[in-house]
This record gives structure tokens, sequence and C-alpha cells, in this order.
């Protein structure tokens, strides 16, 4: 049977698979939304659906580098290449100086500042770019500082990518007020992710900071409930990588939640087996301390139980000490150890001057019948303690009392084996 989580990892892998074709298709260079589609698989360390460009720039784009979008998209290949091309930042700086001396706000809003992927590459260029003049950089701060208050009502996109552009020539914006999460498009829910995720400053002055579950479960449930759509390589590039993200962390937590019930009837019981076999090296060593100081003797049964507790808040969450069992023969008794999640008891018993090899089996045989009837106990696991080398024959007791049924599993371990 197919669980809810599974069928929803299905259903956003086929959206997952269509944002990689539409990356694919729609890759084109040089263009402002390939650059920052390359900038957000860079930042967030995760490999790219397509070629990344180089710094060995053709010379055709080095003849464009006075359009605006051609000079976004090369600053992101200035921005995320450690050693730049020199050829390749002179002309990206004389293509800078080029555009500081055109209007960055006209009237019909048809310039780089109004294109907000275009501005984030312009700005991270210039950051990026050695030879860029400084005159240019100033007016390049002037033009986002003014700009602020131009952008006032603008969509989530726009706010955030120019709020990371700021931020980039630390030129950072005062804090902005974002519509509700379940107001913004998918596009913009993934970008805040982004956001989240590598640029936790500007996640600050957006107000998200800290909020990174509930804007992947936002996004999570847009995708399952409508188709995802992207205008561009930009969007198509910020939703793959948000989306894959946060449907992985659901997988993660489904997995860890459900691990400690499955480790109940296989690794539990497993690392139960360990903990018993290697319980004597583990009482020896506390017997040896240094500079004389105190050591902690086992002396009876009672300490067996406390070292095993101990033992065991170290490997599972909860466990639940002396559990009463239910009524066998007219009596009820106390349990030692319940394991709920995994369904486990863990008994201990110390052999002793009375307590030896055919009086421990005895114990056990009317152990087992008890918990048969406890409705937490799928698996039974007697832990023998024999320092003294009472159990004449330890591998019998296992072999004799240990079982497999349907009703319970009971696992038997003597240790040490001998003196």
């Amino acid at each position: 049977m197919v669980s809810i989580t599974e069928a929803l990892a299905k259903s956003f892998g086929v959206q997952l698979n269509e944002l990689s074709l539409f990356l694919r298709e729609n890759w084109g260079w040089p263009s402002a939304e390939t650059g920052f589609a390359v900038h957000v698989f860079d930042s967030a360390q995760a490999e790219a659906l397509f070629p990344l460009p180089q710094t060995s720039i053709s010379r055709d784009v080095l003849r464009r580098l006075g359009e605006a979008p051609v000079l976004a998209a090369t600053g992101y290949v200035l921005q995320r290449t450690a050693e730049s091309n020199d050829r390749l930042t002179e002309a990206w700086a004389r293509g800078l100086e080029r555009l500081s001396a055109r209007k960055a706000f006209p009237a019909d809003r048809a310039s780089f500042f109004y294109r907000p992927v275009e501005l984030l590459g312009v700005c991270l260029g210039a950051v990026g770019c050695a030879a860029a003049r400084e005159e240019d950089l100033r007016w390049l701060r002037g033009v986002l500082k003014e700009g602020e208050w131009r952008l006032v009502g603008s969509d989530t996109w726009t706010l955030s990518l120019g709020a990371c552009a700021s931020h980039a020539l630390e030129s950072a914006w005062g804090p902005k007020t974002l519509v509700p999460l379940k107001e913004m498009r998918a596009e913009e829910l993934a970008l805040l992710i982004w956001i989240s995720e590598v640029h936790r400053r500007v996640a600050g002055l957006l107000g998200i900071a800290g909020r990174e579950q509930e804007l992947e479960r936002e996004l999570l449930i847009r995708c399952a409930t409508s188709p995802v759509f992207a205008q561009d390589a930009s969007r198509a590039a910020v939703l793959y990588r948000s989306l894959r993200q946060a449907v992985s962390k659901v997988i993660e937590s489904e997995h860890e939640r459900r691990w400690q019930i499955h480790r109940g009837s296989r690794d539990a019981l497993q690392l139960l087996r360990t903990v018993c076999t290697r319980f004597h090296l583990f009482a020896r060593q506390l017997s040896s301390r240094r500079q004389n100081r105190e050591t902690v003797e086992i002396t009876d049964e009672y300490d067996v139980q406390d070292l095993m507790h101990a033992l065991l808040k170290l490997h599972f969450d909860d466990v639940r000490p002396e559990e009463w069992t239910p009524s066998y023969a007219g009596r009820s008794s106390r349990m030692d150890f319940l394991l709920k999640p995994e369904k486990i008891v863990v008994e201990t018993k110390m052999t002793r001057k009375n307590l030896d090899q055919k009086r421990v089996a005895e114990e056990l045989t009317i152990d087992k019948d008890r918990y048969r009837k406890h409705p937490d106990c799928e698996t039974l696991v007697a832990f023998v303690y024999d320092p003294e080398g009472r159990c004449t024959n330890p591998a019998a007791l296992e072999n004799d009392l240990s079982e497999e049924s349907d009703a319970l599993r009971v696992s038997v371990i003597v240790a040490p084996k001998g003196t």
C-alpha cells in the first residue's frame, strides 16, 4: 500500500521533472534569467541542470555588454568565478560605465532597475568586477538608495530581489513588510526559501528569518493543490531548487518518524544484543578508574538494572522502567524496562548463589508466559548477567528459551560466557 507521503513525493516528482525540462528547453545564453538560474544553483551548492557559462565569453557577448540584460547575465558569471578573465572584467567595467550614463528611472520604467533579475545581476557583477570604476559603483548605490521608495507596493518577487541587490552593494534597504504567505505566488515562496538559505541578513530585512518550515509547508501545499508553471528560467530554477529541498526534508522527516517503529522489529533487537553481550566489558571499565577514584561496583541485580537503564537511555528515546505486567497464575509483577515504540521488554537477571542456570530457566519460562499477555510486548529480551560463571551451559540456556513466534519473540542473552 502506497503511503500519502510516497504518493505526494511522486506527484512532486512529476512537477520537478517538468521544471527540469522547462529549464533545459528555455536555456538561453546570455540572458539575465539564465544567469540568475546559474546563481541559484551555485549559491545553494546544488548541481545545475544545464551547462554553466564560463569566463571565456564570446566576442559577440563582449560586444553586447552595453545592453543591460547581457551585462546582468555576465555579472552573474563574474560573481561565481574565483579568478576573473581580465578581458571580461575590463569589458564589463566599460559596460557598467555606459549603463551609468542612462536614466535609471525613465517614465516608462523600461530600465534594468525595474527588472529585478537584471538589477541583481548588475549589482553582483559590480561587486565581482575588479576593474569597475569607483564613481560607477557610487552611482549604482545611489540608484538603489533612490529606488527603494519607488518600489513601495511592488510584489514580493521584485522587493525581495531588490533587497538582495542592495545587500550585495552594502547599501541595505530598510525592513520590508511582505504580503501574507497565502497571498504569494509559488515562485515567490520558493524565492524566499532560497533567500533564507543563502542570504540570512536579507531574510531578516524581509521578516522571514526563522520561518523556513512555514515557507516550505506553504510551498508544498501550493504545489500539491495546483499545477506549477514557470514564466522563465529564473523562476523555474528557484522553484525547482526550493521544491526539491522541501520535498527532501519531508521525506527525511517521515523516515525519522518511522525509523523507531521499524527499528522495533529489526535494528533495535540487534542493538540490544550488542549492549547485552558487551555489558561485562562496560562493567569492568567502570571498576577501573584513574587516581583511585570511587568505582561503581555491581553486587546485585539492582545494580545491573541501574546500569542497563543508563545504557538504554543512550540509544532509545522512550524507556519506561518498572511497568506492571498482566496477572499470571493469580499474581502480577513488574517488568524491568519497556521500550514502548519498539514494543520490546528488556528483563535483566544476575546469577548468584541461589540463582543458578536451572533457577534462571524456571524464572524465564514464567516470564515468557506472562509477557505474552502484555499488549505492548512483541519481543522479550532477557539479559542474564553471569560474571561468576554460574551458568554451566549458557549456550543451552539461550537456545532452549529463545523463540520466534507470532505471539512473542524471545531472545535470551547470557554474558559473559565463562569466567
